[in-house]
């Protein structure tokens, strides 16, 4: 029955964040009621990209990127996991790309506007866990995951 409850506490607090945020978290679950999968979603609806639609929570749709449509672009994280900083690297110069890092629970926790294709972004002030970057360029928008020890 515990679990059921903190079950359905995420489930809210992650709807909640996408009502908020055009992200959010999906968590899959085996017959049993064992969470098997948990997946960041960070996509906006108005994608033409051919991506696959996908409801999310407050009401929303979004969409999740295929492979094909991100091929153009993408960014690496170094180190992964980070201590305190870490640098993002764009593949190729991108004008005005929001960059956002976002905590486990899809809470915004920095943005930054640049034409730069190298960042470095200061995580030192946050607790150890798992944080998501997610690049927003005018065409599409890609997340990756960052450790932090």
């Amino acid at each position: 029955m515990k679990k059921l409850i903190v079950t359905i506490a995420l489930i809210a607090i992650a709807k909640i964040a996408a009502a908020q945020n055009p992200c959010y978290i999906k968590y899959t679950y085996d017959a049993s009621g064992n969470r098997i999968k948990r997946e960041f979603i960070c996509a906006p609806v108005d994608s033409t990209d051919g991506s696959e639609e996908h409801p999310g929570g407050g009401g929303s749709n979004f969409r999740m990127a295929q492979n094909k449509a991100v091929a153009n672009f993408d960014f690496n994280i170094h180190p992964n996991p980070t201590k305190a900083t870490f640098t993002l690297e764009m593949s190729s110069v991108v004008e005005n790309a929001m960059i956002t890092l976002y905590n486990n629970v899809g809470q915004q926790l920095q943005q930054f506007n640049t034409s730069a294709m190298q960042l470095e972004i200061d995580i030192a002030t946050y607790n150890a866990g798992i944080y998501f970057v997610c690049v927003q360029t005018s065409k599409e928008k890609i997340t990756k995951k960052i450790v932090k020890e």
